[in-house]
């Protein structure tokens, strides 16, 4: 269904729910990429908008888990262990593969998934918001981040949130930490622009801010991205390839998209 495109160390693939599922032909079609399992998970969702996110969801972390690796897996034939509240992991991997990590995330309208060959990452996608979430201030942020956010226009201030939202969420799952972690050590500065920031961690955490790059962007006009990978060192950068999964004008196949 899906040209191969070669490896990638660090990857984010992105899909609307919409996109992907527009009628009950491409609905059969991405349902091929999946196990039982998770149309087993989907079908456990009540309303029709949940249950496409689920199946979406799902094809988008195979897919992206056999772009990355080259295709030398089938996204159906991928296996991972189902842990209740633990993150997911890989089984049946071969052993150049014991370093691959994937943190998949989902929000109202939009899927995503990230991979790593070498490294840990961390994804988070939210939907953005009119207005400033007031009460999630406290349980979110620490005194100098609700200063900061504080000190804003007023227009800009529901957006910083959810940039410091989706970077802490992005960090906790790079870790594979619940958002029950103490939100508050995980501190988001920003640069200039809100997409270079950097973290500052609580001893609680025994890790250190520089051993993580964060970046964050606006996917969609409707929604905020942030990932959180880790460093080779503390001076250099990775470049992570963000790509959507489409169909072809001629809707007979997947394919990439910048």
């Amino acid at each position: 269904m899906l040209a191969a495109q070669g490896s990638h160390e660090f990857l984010v693939l992105l899909a609307r729910p919409d996109d992907l599922l527009p009628d009950e032909q491409r609905r059969a079609e991405v349902a091929r990429l999946l196990s039982t399992q998770d149309l087993d998970h989907a079908g456990r969702f009540r309303s029709a908008r949940d249950r496409d996110t689920a199946l979406t969801s799902r094809a988008v972390q195979r897919l992206a888990l056999s772009i990355a690796t080259g295709h030398r897996l089938e996204p159906h034939a991928w296996r991972f262990t189902n842990v209740e509240h633990a993150r997911p992991e890989i089984l049946d991997a071969p052993a150049e593969w014991r370093q691959l990590r994937f943190s998949a995330s989902n929000t109202s309208g939009l899927v995503g998934c990230a991979v790593s060959m070498t490294r840990e990452i961390g994804l988070d996608l939210e939907r953005r918001r009119r207005e400033l979430p007031t009460e999630l201030l406290d349980y979110c942020l620490n005194d100098r981040e609700r200063s900061a956010l504080l000190q804003l226009p007023a227009s800009q201030q529901a957006d910083r949130f959810m940039h410091l939202w989706t970077a802490k969420e992005a960090y906790l799952k790079a870790r594979g930490l619940g958002v029950t972690e103490a939100l508050h050590e995980v501190e988001v500065i920003f640069a200039q622009n809100e997409e270079s920031s950097r973290l500052l961690l609580g001893s609680s955490f025994k890790d250190i801010g520089e051993r993580w790059q964060l970046e964050s962007w606006l996917p969609t006009g409707d929604h905020i991205a942030t990932t959180c990978a880790e460093r080779d060192d503390a001076a250099t950068p990775r470049r992570i390839n963000r790509r959507w999964v489409r169909w072809s004008d001629d809707s007979a196949s997947l394919v990439l998209a910048e």
